[in-house]
C-alpha cells in the first residue's frame, strides 16, 4: 500500500518541486478541458455538468490559494498581502455564479442575462479593489488617477467597440437593451483589469513578487477576456451551449490566479518580505503608460469623428457625448495631475528645507568635530588632552556640565578631569562609570540630585582598537539631550580616543627613550637635554649650578669576578641611594656604562662637595650584599665636581671639567674634588692643556665668531650621532675634545681669508686647507690626545677619496673623523656666513643623502638621520 506521504510527497517537498506538481496538475486539467471541450457534445447535461463542475473547482483552488497566501506569510507592507484575500472574493463569487448557473442549465433554464450575472458582474469591481490595494504607496490622488486612466481607456475601448463592432452585432439581432449592457460590461471590465494590472506591472518593474503575480494575472484576464467575447457572440447568435471553448478559458483563467498566489508562496526566492519599492527610473514603456490613456482617447473621438463625417450628415448626438464626456474625464485627470504635482512640489519643498538643515547641522557638527580633533591632536599630552577635549565638546553640545573618567590605576574609572558640576550632581554621576568597562556605544540615563534639578546625562565611551580607555560624561539640567548632540558627542569621544591612546603611547615611548633599563634613571640623552635646560634657566635667572660626575671603581673587575647580573644589581643599588640622597630639584642619572651623573640647581660648591661626601660614605658604609647571603662586597665610587658658571658657560666645558675631576679622584681614593683644589695628584693626560686650548679657542672665535658656535654645533651633532651608533664611553669622551678644537687650526689663517665675504679663489683655499694640519699640530704637542688628532686632522676627508689634507678614502678615514665629517657638513649647511644664506633643515638633509657614498660614510649618514628623526620626534 502506498503511503499518503508517498501520494502527497509533493506538498512535503521543497517549493521548487511543490511548483512544478502544481503546473503539472494545472497543464493536465486544461489539457482535459479542452479535449471535453470537442469530445462532449455542446449542450448536453454531461457537458453542462462537467464544465460548471470545472469552473467551480478551478475558482474555488484560487480562493483557497489566496486565502494560504495572505494567512501563510508576513510582509512589511501588509496591504500588498491584504489584498489577495480580495482575489480570493472574486474567486468565491465566480464560484458561487457558476453554480447557481450550473443548477439552471441542469433545469434547462437558458436565459442571458440572468441571476447567475449579478455574481459574475461583482467579479470586476471585486477585482479591480484588489488591484488598487497592491498599488496603495501612492496617495488617493495617485489612485484617482490610475482609475480615471482605466475609466478613459474602458470608455474609449466601448465607444469603439459599440460603434464599429457591438451596435451592427446587436441591431442585427434585436437584442434587448439589458442585454447589450450586460454583454458591453464583460469584455469591458476585463480591459480595465487588464489596464490596471499592466500599469502596476510597470510601476513595480523591479519588484520580482509583482512581476511574477502580475503577469499570472495578465494571462488569466487575457483568457476570461477571450472567453467573454466568444460568450457574447455566440450569446447573441444563440449558438452558445455549455462546453464550448468560453467554458474552458474561464476555468483556465481561475487556474492561472491561483497558481500565482501558490507561486509566491513556495518561492521565497520571489516573496521578499520588505516595503515594496516603486521604480524610479525612467523608460520608455512608462512614459507611454502615461500618454496611453490621452492618445487612446483622441484616438477614439477622432475616430469616431472622421466615421460620422463619411456619412454626411454631421456628428452623431453620441459621438459628439463620447466626445465631450472623454474631454472631461481628461480634464478631471489633469486637474489631479496638477494637484499631485502640487503636493509633490510642497512635500518636495518640504524635504529640500530639511536636507538644507540636515545638511548646515552636518556641516557644523563637521566643523566643531575637525576643530576638535585639531586641537586634542595638537598636544601629545594625555591630561591636555581630556582638558581640551572636555572644554570644546561641552561647549558644542551646550551642557551644562561634563568629567572624563580613565582607567589610570587599570582596575576602576578615576575622574580625570571635570568642568561644571556641583557636589550633588558628582555624586549622582559617580556610580554610572564604574560599569561601563566594555561599554562600546553611547548610553544615557536620567538622575535626580538632592536638593537640585533633574540631570540629563549621556556616557560615550573613549575606546581605540576595541580597547576601553575611558569615558566621556555630559549632563544637562532639565532639557534632555537631542539626538544630533547624542552623535556629536560620540563622534567626538571616538576621535579623542585615538588622541588619547597616541598621546599615551608617545608618553611611553619618550620615557623609555629618556629611562636607563637597569637602573630607571634618566640616561645618557635625557641627562643631556636635561643639563642643556638647566644651562639655559641659569643663564636667565642668573644663578649657579653644580654637576657632580660618579665612576663606579674597578667595576669591570667586578663583573669579571661576580657575573653581569650581580653587577647590574650593583648599579641597582647605587642608583637607588643616589635617588634617596637627591630628592627634586636635583636629578640623578646613568651617564654611562659605569658612571653615575648628579645635576645640582643652585648648588655652590660646597653644597656639591658636601652631598659627594655624604654619597661616598654611604657606599662606603653599605656596600652591596648578595641576596641570601650575609657577606658585605665593598663598593666605593669616585666623584669629579664642576661649577656653572666658575668653570665654564658651556655645558661640553663643564663634562670635561668634570671629567678631569673624576680622573684626579680615581687617582687619589675617590676623594671629591673640584676644580680650584690642588692637592698632590696627577692629572690626566692633558687636561692641564686644556685650558690654554680653550684660550686659543677664543681667540679663533674673536677673529671669526662663527667657529665657536659653529664647534659647538659639530660637538652636539657629533656626539648625537655616536650615540645611535652605540660607541663607547670613552669614544664619546674623545669625540667631545676632538669636535670642540677641530677647528683650532683656523689660529693661523690669515684674516682676509678667515673673513672673506665671497668664494676664496685658489691659493687662498690652499691656505685654508691646512686649518686642519695646523690643528693637529697643535694638539699633537699634548701627550695622551693622540686618539684625538683623527678626527681633527681627518674631519675634511672625502669618503670616495678626493678630500684633504691626505687623500684618504673608505675605511681608511678614522671613524672618528667620518662621524664629525657629517657633523661638520650639516652645521655649515644650516648656518648663515657671510658669503652665502644657511639652507633650510629639509634642503641640507637631502644634500647630505644625495651625497651619501660619495662624499660620506653611507653608515654614519643613516646614523644621522635616525638620530635627527628621534630628535624631531621628541621635539613635538
Amino acid at each position: 500500500m502506498i503511503s499518503w506521504r508517498v501520494s502527497f510527497g509533493w506538498l512535503l517537498g521543497d517549493g521548487d518541486a511543490r511548483l512544478r506538481a502544481a503546473a503539472a496538475g494545472i497543464a493536465v486539467f486544461a489539457a482535459l478541458l479542452l479535449l471535453c471541450s470537442i469530445l462532449l457534445p455542446g449542450g448536453s447535461r454531461a457537458a453542462a455538468l462537467f464544465f460548471g463542475t470545472a469552473q467551480i473547482l478551478a475558482a474555488l483552488f484560487a480562493a483557497l490559494a489566496c486565502c494560504l497566501l495572505a494567512c501563510g506569510h508576513r510582509h512589511k507592507d501588509n496591504r500588498y498581502l491584504r489584498a489577495w484575500p480580495v482575489f480570493g472574493l472574486a474567486a468565491f463569487l465566480h464560484a458561487a455564479g457558476e453554480s447557481v448557473y450550473t443548477i439552471l442549465e441542469w433545469n434547462r433554464f437558458q436565459a442571458f442575462p440572468s441571476a447567475p450575472d449579478l455574481f459574475f458582474l461583482a467579479v470586476y469591481p471585486v477585482i479591480l479593489s484588489g488591484l488598487l490595494m497592491i498599488a496603495f504607496p501612492r496617495k488617493m490622488i495617485g489612485k484617482a488617477k490610475l482609475l480615471l486612466d482605466a475609466v478613459i481607456v474602458l470608455g474609449s475601448g466601448l465607444a469603439l467597440s459599440w460603434h464599429f463592432i457591438l451596435e451592427p452585432f446587436y441591431a442585427r439581432y434585436r437584442a434587448d437593451a439589458l442585454t447589450k449592457l450586460v454583454g458591453i460590461i464583460y469584455p469591458a471590465g476585463d480591459l480595465g483589469i487588464f489596464f490596471c494590472a499592466m500599469v502596476i506591472r510597470m510601476r513595480y518593474a523591479r519588484e520580482p513578487v509583482i512581476r511574477t503575480a502580475t503577469g499570472f494575472v495578465l494571462g488569466a484576464v487575457a483568457a476570461a477576456t477571450l472567453a467573454d467575447v466568444m460568450f457574447a457572440g455566440m450569446t447573441l447568435e444563440g449558438s452558445y451551449r455549455p462546453g464550448s471553448l468560453p467554458d474552458a478559458g474561464w476555468a483556465f483563467g481561475w487556474l492561472l490566479v491561483g497558481y500565482a498566489a501558490l507561486f509566491q508562496k513556495w518561492s521565497p526566492r520571489i516573496f521578499q518580505e520588505r516595503p515594496l519599492r516603486e521604480s524610479r527610473i525612467p523608460s520608455p514603456a512608462g512614459s507611454l503608460r502615461i500618454l496611453f490613456p490621452f492618445l487612446f482617447a483622441f484616438g477614439t473621438v477622432s475616430a469616431l469623428s472622421m466615421a460620422d463625417l463619411r456619412k454626411e450628415s454631421g456628428l452623431a448626438p453620441d459621438t459628439v457625448l463620447i466626445g465631450f464626456s472623454l474631454i472631461a474625464l481628461v480634464i478631471v485627470r489633469q486637474v489631479l495631475t496638477m494637484l499631485e504635482n502640487g503636493q509633490l512640489y510642497q512635500r518636495l519643498h518640504g524635504l529640500s528645507r530639511t536636507l538644507e538643515r540636515q545638511v548646515d547641522e552636518r556641516t557644523h557638527q563637521l566643523s566643531i568635530l575637525h576643530d576638535i580633533a585639531n586641537e586634542v591632536n595638537a598636544t601629545l599630552n594625555a591630561a591636555e588632552v581630556l582638558r581640551i577635549a572636555l572644554r570644546k565638546t561641552l561647549s558644542a553640545i551646550r551642557a551644562d556640565a561634563g568629567a572624563v573618567w580613565c582607567k589610570e590605576d587599570g582596575e576602576s574609572f578615576q575622574v580625570a578631569c571635570q568642568q561644571g558640576f556641583s557636589p550633588e550632581e558628582m555624586a549622582a554621576c559617580l556610580l554610572a562609570p564604574q560599569g561601563a568597562d566594555n561599554a562600546s556605544t553611547l548610553s544615557r540615563m536620567q538622575a535626580a540630585v538632592p536638593g537640585g534639578k533633574p540631570c540629563h546625562i549621556i556616557y560615550a565611551p573613549l575606546r581605540c582598537k576595541e580597547r576601553a580607555l575611558g569615558i566621556l560624561v555630559a549632563i544637562r539640567r532639565e532639557v534632555p539631550f537631542e539626538p544630533v548632540e547624542e552623535g556629536l558627542l560620540e563622534s567626538v569621544a571616538l576621535s579623542v580616543g585615538v588622541a588619547l591612546e597616541n598621546a599615551r603611547l608617545y608618553e611611553e615611548a619618550l620615557k623609555a627613550a629618556d629611562t636607563d633599563p637597569v637602573t630607571g634613571l634618566p640616561n645618557h640623552r635625557a641627562i643631556q637635554q636635561r643639563l642643556w635646560a638647566q644651562l639655559e634657566q641659569a643663564r636667565q635667572e642668573e644663578r649657579r649650578f653644580a654637576v657632580i660626575l660618579m665612576d663606579l671603581n674597578n667595576f669591570k673587575l667586578f663583573n669579571d669576578t661576580y657575573g653581569h647580573p650581580v653587577g647590574d644589581q650593583v648599579l641597582k643599588r647605587i642608583a637607588g641611594i643616589l635617588s634617596s640622597l637627591c630628592p627634586a630639584p636635583y636629578t640623578v642619572g646613568r651617564y654611562g656604562g659605569d658612571e653615575f651623573f648628579a645635576l645640582l640647581p643652585g648648588a655652590d660648591a660646597a653644597a656639591a662637595e658636601s652631598l659627594a661626601e655624604t654619597i661616598r660614605q654611604r657606599v662606603d658604609r653599605e656596600g652591596f650584599t648578595q641576596p641570601g647571603q650575609s657577606r658585605v662586597i665593598p663598593v666605593s665610587l669616585s666623584f669629579g665636581v664642576a661649577l656653572y658658571p666658575d668653570d665654564s658657560q658651556n655645558r661640553y666645558e663643564l663634562l670635561t671639567v668634570a671629567d678631569a675631576n673624576l680622573f684626579r679622584s680615581k687617582h687619589h681614593g675617590g676623594q671629591v674634588f673640584l676644580s680650584g683644589d690642588n692637592g698632590n695628584y696627577s692629572p690626566e693626560p692633558g687636561m692641564k692643556e686644556f685650558g690654554t686650548l680653550e684660550a686659543l679657542l677664543s681667540a679663533v672665535d674673536n677673529k671669526d665668531h662663527y667657529t665657536r658656535r659653529h664647534s659647538e654645533q659639530v660637538t652636539d651633532f657629533s656626539l648625537m650621532i655616536a650615540e645611535e651608533m652605540g660607541l663607547s664611553e670613552e669614544t664619546l669622551r674623545t669625540i667631545r675634545i676632538a669636535a670642540l678644537l677641530h677647528d683650532l687650526g683656523k689660529i693661523g689663517i690669515p684674516d682676509h681669508i678667515l673673513r672673506r665675504p665671497g668664494p676664496l679663489s685658489d691659493p687662498e683655499f690652499e691656505i685654508m686647507k691646512q686649518h686642519t694640519v695646523l690643528a693637529s699640530q697643535i694638539v699633537g704637542s699634548i701627550s695622551g690626545w693622540e686618539t684625538m688628532l683623527e678626527g681633527i686632522r681627518s674631519h675634511h676627508e672625502r669618503y670616495d677619496g678626493s678630500g684633504y689634507p691626505d687623500g684618504l678614502a673608505g675605511s681608511d678615514i678614522p671613524l672618528i673623523a667620518r662621524l664629525m665629517a657629517v657633523a661638520d657638513a650639516y652645521s655649515a649647511m644650516t648656518t648663515d656666513r657671510p658669503y652665502r644664506k644657511a639652507i633650510s633643515h629639509d634642503e641640507a638633509l637631502a644634500e647630505i643623502r644625495r651625497t651619501s657614498g660619495s662624499q660620506f660614510d653611507p653608515e654614519i649618514v643613516s646614523a644621522f638621520l635616525r638620530a635627527v628623526h628621534r630628535q624631531a620626534a621628541i621635539r613635538l
